[in-house]
Formats: C-alpha cells, structure tokens, sequence
C-alpha cells in the first residue's frame, strides 16, 4: 500500500479595508487589503490608489484579489459613494456701502451658510461695522462636501457735517 499525504489549504480570509464616502474634489485615497500582496481593481483604481476626481459621482465598487502561494484565491470587495462637489454662488451684494447704508439680508437657509468676518450671519448690516474691509462668505454644503465663495466688501464712515450759525443776523444786511 502506498500513502500520499494530501494538503488541502483554506480559501485566504481576504479582507479589505473601507474609506467611506468621498467628495468628487477629494485627493487620492490609499486602498488597503489583507493579506498583503494582492491587486485592487475598480474604476479610479491604479495600483493601491483610488482617485475620486477620476470617476463620476454615484456608488463604485472597488476589489482587493488575493491568491496565495498555493493558488487558492479569494476576493473581498467594498462600495465607495462618490458626492458631487456643490458649487457656492456668489451673493448680489454691492462692493461699497455707507454705515447708514439699509441691512441687507444674506443667504441662510438649508444647505447654505453666510458667514461676514468669519461668524454666520444672517444680514448684513453696516451700521455695526467698523469703516473697512468685510469678507462675507457663503458656503454651501452638502452629503459631506462643502464650496465657498468669499466677497470683499467696503464700509465707509458716513461723512460728518458741522454746520455753524453766524451768531447774529441783521435784517436788510444782505446774505451772510
């Protein structure tokens, strides 16, 4: 009678790690798997790095492919949810006003945010600002990805009139 020994070797446990949702403006993500040494495909995938500005936004599935030194393989795949970056627009605004200037109303509501001199502020109101330079910004954020767009705004003392009365008027003296 002969005898072989026969090994039989486990499918890999192939895991890969997950890096959540990105912005489509985000940088370059580094994919990570276990066991070392295998291949990551996917759209936006070279080698063991994906790259959100290299797809479209929406779901992506991306998979690490491992094969042991025996030959036995496995694979874990995950879904990386891509956003589309919103896109903040600039508000109508004047590029000057007088501090006894009207407030202006500035832009809050949903996922939009004003912010004059870095506070959110909903109005802009020039008769609480100092003569000056004023940045109004307004961020528009959504699923996790922000843009902003900032103005320069100029506030300028209102002038000061002194107005004198001639201390005496005579009649038929003519203008004074």
């Amino acid at each position: 009678t002969a005898s072989h020994a026969i090994y039989v070797e486990l499918s890999p446990q192939v895991v890969i790690a997950g890096i959540g949702s990105l912005c489509a403006g985000d940088g370059i993500q580094t994919l990570s798997g276990s066991p070392a040494g295998g291949t990551f495909t996917g759209s936006g995938v070279t080698g063991i790095q994906f790259d959100p500005t290299a797809v479209s936004p929406g779901s992506h599935i991306i998979t690490y492919n491992y094969t042991s030194p025996a030959g036995c393989s496995g694979s874990a795949s995950m879904s990386v949810n891509v956003f589309a970056e919103p896109t903040a627009l600039a508000q109508v605004l004047p590029d000057s006003l007088c501090q006894s200037d009207l407030s202006i109303s500035l832009t809050m509501s949903g996922d939009t945010l004003s912010l004059l001199n870095g506070v959110p502020s909903s109005a802009l109101d020039p008769s609480v600002l100092n003569p000056g330079n004023h940045i109004i910004e307004t961020v528009v954020s959504t699923n996790g990805c922000a843009d902003t767009v900032s103005q320069n705004i100029w506030i300028s003392a209102d002038p000061s009139i002194t107005l004198t009365p001639p201390s005496s008027i005579c009649i038929n003296s003519g203008p004074q």
